[in-house]
């Protein structure tokens, strides 16, 4: 896997479709710093960190290629990569708290709300008209989300497609996601999502895995039925 999946990524960032919402628009600045910041500072552990993670997927490259993104987003909101524990999501609002004081509670209600958010799989119920923004449904749990498309690169929604990945509460009770979700087939969804249900159970009822690290075994069966 190569540093330049992660310079794509980058420009993807830059094709946002206009926002209304002050917002919303604030929220996604922050998503584009905070990707920019981890870049600069942590560009060869991200690599290094999301290449060990796939390293025993039985999977084609292409295929972890495709994955490799949401795997960044990973490591970034999940991995405790600093010598006090912190991720570096924690590290860059530390660093720019200051800058953010004058900023709505709302803003910084959600804001602290993201650091508790784990990746999922999610049932696409419906899908609107435009296919950028839609009805999904958590696999485990079955919670309910309007999520939004806003990047005008990432694939629109399709009804009864399977898609992983974060999905970041941004305002209205409103979902997106800071990179384009990794999207499983209509055709694959049944079997991906058997496959997922069976492995969380499995690791639920026993303790090798911390919590936050589940998301990767059940992300490495799920690419390996779909390859």
């Amino acid at each position: 896997m190569t540093k330049a999946v992660v310079d794509n990524h980058e420009s993807n960032t830059n094709n946002i479709v206009y926002l209304h919402d002050k917002l919303q628009k604030d929220l996604f600045r922050v998503l584009y710093e905070l990707y920019c910041f981890s870049k600069t500072n942590y560009g060869e552990m991200l690599v290094e960190k999301t290449d060990a993670i796939l390293a025993n997927a039985e999977v084609s490259d292409q295929l972890k290629e495709r994955i490799f993104p949401q795997l960044v987003w990973w490591v970034i909101f999940q991995e405790p990569v600093n010598t006090d524990g912190s991720t570096i999501f924690q590290r860059f609002t530390r660093i720019n708290s200051n800058k953010w004081r004058q900023k709505s509670a709302v803003f910084h209600q959600l804001l602290t709300s993201w650091q508790s958010v784990s990746p999922g799989f999610y049932m696409t119920k419906s899908v609107k008209e435009s296919e950028r923004v839609g009805e999904l449904v958590n696999i485990v749990g079955l919670k309910q989300y309007t999520v939004a498309v806003y990047n005008k690169v990432f694939e629109p929604l399709q009804c009864g497609e399977l898609l992983t990945g974060f999905l970041l509460p941004i305002g209205d009770g409103v979902y997106s996601s800071p990179v384009d979700l990794f999207h499983i087939s209509i055709n694959d969804a049944p079997k991906v999502t058997w496959e997922v249900l069976l492995q969380y159970h499995q690791h639920t009822n026993s303790t090798d895995d911390a919590p936050s690290r589940l998301y990767l075994s059940l992300i490495t069966a799920a690419l390996e039925v779909v390859d």
